[in-house]
């Protein structure tokens, strides 16, 4: 009698990276690492389609959750469904990987309940995955029954790349210039002035590029209200390809970013670093990823005492640069990163 194989489901947070993928854009990091750690296993990757409300899509995944012999599950709606699972079956078969520590978030209601529903599910996971080294030890202190793995975000070199086709023609459609500005990118969770008065004590332009108009609107409102808004170009929902273009084209991509509530920051480095330019990101979320001065610079002290910093390496920029393209090939591709946890969920008796 033949068994059946192994079921592992990747319950990704947006249906947009469990769709159909792009032959022009990247793999997403966390879709391709799972299938490389579950690589020898039937892998079903939902949603199927696209989510409704957090508390509705958690109810509605609970079937296959019950179903999948192992279910790796992302933060939102994911989380609701492996606790309800957990309501229902001593062991959900569960793998959390969580951008969230239960305990260290923001005061409103709706995160500290998600706090709650996040606890469960991590005190019944077989094993909890996180992205930064500082995470990895609050979630041990909190002494869960399971190994906590470290596991880096992983970036597609093959996409995201130094010269990539058609650079200066993309830049020119935003009026830029290779070297010419400072760019910082993400939402909220980004210190809105830090990078704006770095790039205007280096002489340069400031680009601010945010998910959406909302985003938008409160990084121009905060930069007005400190007078640096008239160096600041504030750039809205680029594609992959132009904020590849953005990236490589870049004197310097800094990431002064808001570190308690979770790892924010890290795609843009670890996208940065493919694309062979100099990143700079607070020593909490460094460790890891960026070794100072080698491959990257760590945020330290006000900005004025960062610029005094850039520009006492900027012999040493060349060298930075391709050592930062080089770590990202190397030691942050998912195959390696794939393998690493593959074997440590071996180790641990994760999989059985």
């Amino acid at each position: 009698m033949v068994n059946a194989p192994m079921t592992v489901n990747l319950f990704l947070s947006s249906y947009t990276w469990a769709g159909a993928r792009s032959p022009f854009g990247p793999l997403h990091h966390f879709r391709s690492l799972y299938e490389e750690v579950f690589r020898d296993y039937e892998v079903s990757v939902f949603p199927k389609e696209l989510e409704s409300n957090l508390i509705a899509s958690g109810m509605k995944h609970v079937p296959a959750v019950l179903k999948g012999d192992i279910n790796v599950l992302a933060q939102g709606y994911p989380i609701i469904a492996g606790a309800l699972t957990s309501l229902l079956r001593r062991d959900p078969r569960i793998i959390v990987h969580t951008w969230k520590v239960p305990g260290i978030t923001d005061e409103r209601l709706t995160a500290r309940a998600y706090d709650v529903v996040l606890r469960r599910s991590i005190g019944k996971a077989r094993a909890v995955v996180v992205a930064s080294m500082p995470q990895k030890r609050q979630v041990e202190a909190l002494e869960v029954p399971c190994p906590v793995v470290f596991a880096p975000v992983t970036v597609d070199s093959s996409f995201w790349r130094p010269e990539p086709p058609n650079l200066e023609e993309a830049l020119a459609r935003f009026k830029l210039k290779r070297d010419g500005y400072v760019l910082t990118v993400g939402s909220t969770d980004r210190d809105e002035t830090y990078a704006a008065v770095v790039a205007r004590m280096l002489g340069l332009t400031y680009v601010r590029s945010s998910w959406g108009h909302r985003y938008a609107e409160r990084a121009r409102e905060q930069l007005a209200a400190r007078n640096l808004d008239g160096h600041t170009r504030i750039l809205v929902n680029p594609s992959d390809i132009e904020l590849r273009a953005l990236y490589a084209g870049a004197f310097l991509v800094c990431l002064p970013t808001i570190t308690r509530t979770n790892p924010a920051g890290l795609s843009a480095l670890v996208e940065t670093m493919a694309c062979g330019t100099l990143a700079a990101i607070p020593e909490p979320l460094a460790e890891g990823y960026i070794e100072d001065g080698i491959n990257g610079l760590v945020l330290r002290g006000v900005a004025e005492q960062f610029v005094t910093r850039v520009l006492s390496l900027r012999g040493d920029f060349s060298s930075i640069r391709k050592t930062a393209r080089l770590h990202a090939e190397k030691k942050l591709n998912h195959l390696v990163v794939g393998r690493q946890v593959r074997e440590r969920f071996r180790t641990e008796g994760v999989v059985n």
